[in-house]
Formats: C-alpha cells, structure tokens, sequence
C-alpha cells in the first residue's frame, strides 16, 4: 500500500468508524429513551416538552451533533494527501466563511431531525397509547420498535455530512490551486456499488481526466457526493496527474 492509498483509507476510516459509533450508540439511546416514553405515557403527560428534556437528559441529540467533531481531522488529512499529490492545499477566507456555514446548517438539521422530530413522533406515539391499557414492557418494545431504525439514519446523515464538508473543501482547495483535470476515485467497485459509480469508473475520462464540465454532464455523478443516490458513496475527485496517480494506484 502506498502512501496515498493509506492516507486515502485512514481519511476514510475516521467517516465510516463515526458512522459505526451512532449507529451503535443511538440505538442504544433509543432504548433508554422507549423507557422513559412509556414512563411518560403512566403519567397522563404528552406536552412536547416533556419528551425533548427525556432526550436532552439522556445526551440523545448532543451525540448525534459530536459526530461533527471529526471535521478537523478530516481536513488535517486532506492537507497531508494533497501535499502526498503534490498539491497545494489552499481555502481563501471566503472559503472558510462557506465551510463554517455548512457546519452551522448541518448543525441545525440534525438538531432538528434527531431532537424535534424524534420528539414529536415519539409525542403521537405516546398519545396513541394512551388509551390501549398496554402494560408498561409492552409500550417500552413498541416505542424500542419504532425507535430502532434512528440509529443506522443518525450514523448514515452525519457520515454524509462529514463526507461533504470533506469534498467541499477539497474542491475549493483545487480551485484555488489550478487544478482542472480530475479522476473518479477508487477505480474499482465492489458488490454494492451504484450504477453512476459503475458507468463513471468505466468511463473514458478515466484515461482522459475529467473536466468540471464532464462531471456536470455526466447522469449521476457530482463532485462533491459522488455517485447518486449520494448517501455513503466513498467515491471522489482527485487530481488527474496520469504518471503520479496511476502509478500510485497500480498495486490496486
């Protein structure tokens, strides 16, 4: 394995090990929190307030936003492969400015997906059992049920999030750095890939490098989500610097 390739995997892993995390730890927090819905339910108290202060005491919504925090590592990587391509790695302060807003708006949107939103789900949840006389460890499993499925959606939206706020950056540190030939990274795929990363893994810009105007025109492929439908797909830009990169990609 080559220095790229291992920088490329570790930059990669810091996503996917985040992603593992809040699956395992939201799911985990779902269950304490199905408790204390049905505990809601025995008291007769269904005002919203009473379910977000369940998910604040338990750090439900807190977890899923410190996900966030390995943007700063994700950017001290794609310093040391740019300079492993041998390319400047430069964001202007207007720059900067966009890649803080991304954050604040991420920020805002998992705060409302898993704090809001789980809270008045679990809110009609609650009011739907009211009248059902089900025992307290039937209510606990229904509300464990519905709450199940958060965890793998919390690990999947902050990998995505991390993974844009990653490729945003690159492609602005490319702008900034004369960089208009690039290459669709990893050239393989594997069982699960999509159709888009199939087609432009195959493709002839490959060989040829793809241009801003290629990647736009091309069906399903963006620059900075990679392969539609964009949620976990771990393909990216690089450079196109055909000895450099080929080179350093052959033992692939």
């Amino acid at each position: 394995m080559t220095k790229l390739e291992r920088l490329l995997k570790e930059k990669t892993d810091v996503i996917t090990a985040q992603q593992g995390f809040l699956e395992r730890k939201i799911t985990e927090l779902g269950a304490q929190f199905a408790e204390d819905v049905a505990r809601i339910v025995g008291a007769g108290v269904f005002d919203l307030a009473s379910f977000v202060s369940a998910l604040d005491a338990i750090g439900y919504t807190d977890t899923v936003i410190e996900g966030m925090r390995d943007i700063e590592q994700l950017l001290a990587y794609s310093k040391r492969i740019s300079e492993a391509m041998g390319v400047s790695f430069i964001l202007t302060p207007a720059n900067e400015v966009e890649l803080a807003e991304f954050i604040t708006v991420a920020v805002e949107g998992l705060r409302e997906t898993f704090g809001n939103q789980i809270a008045r789900d679990m809110q009609k949840f609650a009011m739907a059992s009211r009248f059902s006389d089900q025992p307290f460890e039937q209510i606990v499993n229904a509300a464990k049920q519905r709450l199940a499925p958060v965890g793998r959606s919390a690990g999947t939206e902050v990998a995505t999030a991390l993974a844009t706020f990653d490729r945003t950056a690159q492609k602005r540190s490319y702008e900034n750095a004369g960089i208009d030939l690039f290459w669709y990274y990893p050239p393989s795929v594997i069982e699960t890939s999509r159709d888009t990363c199939i087609a432009a893994v195959s493709s002839q810009f490959q060989q040829t490098g793809w241009t801003m105007q290629d990647i736009q025109n091309f069906p399903g492929i963006d620059f900075v989500q990679g392969g539609e439908p964009f949620y976990n797909c771990m393909h990216q830009f690089l450079p196109f610097k055909p000895k450099a990169v080929y080179e350093s990609f052959s033992n692939l």
